[in-house]
């Protein structure tokens, strides 16, 4: 019975660093203002990047689904912008987000 208070001790730390990592992320996106277009490519290559590559039938066809969705992000934050320098640092700042949230 002795362990347990310290089990729940590094279950509440853990607990406490999920809810800091989500604030963070929800601040980001604030920070940020994800158009809805951007978070749903975001949400397509985030569940890309979690699917398995053991359990896949056809890996070339899945690698060409998700740059599709790569490429679509870029095209999205394209249409918004019109500076260069400005599309590839939001390219940049969407990536490092998808990145953090990585599991």
């Amino acid at each position: 019975a002795a362990s347990r208070p310290g089990r729940y001790r590094m279950h509440k730390s853990r607990m406490y660093s999920q809810c800091v990592r989500m604030r963070h992320l929800s601040q980001e996106f604030g920070w940020l203002q994800i158009t809805p277009q951007e978070f749903l490519c975001m949400k397509a290559l985030l569940f890309f990047s979690i699917i398995p590559v053991d359990g896949l039938k056809n890996q070339k066809l899945f690698d060409e689904l998700r740059m599709n969705y790569i490429k679509e992000l870029d095209r999205i934050i394209a249409c918004k912008r019109k500076n260069p320098t400005s599309c590839s640092r939001r390219f940049y700042q969407l990536t490092k987000v998808l990145d953090s949230v990585h599991p």
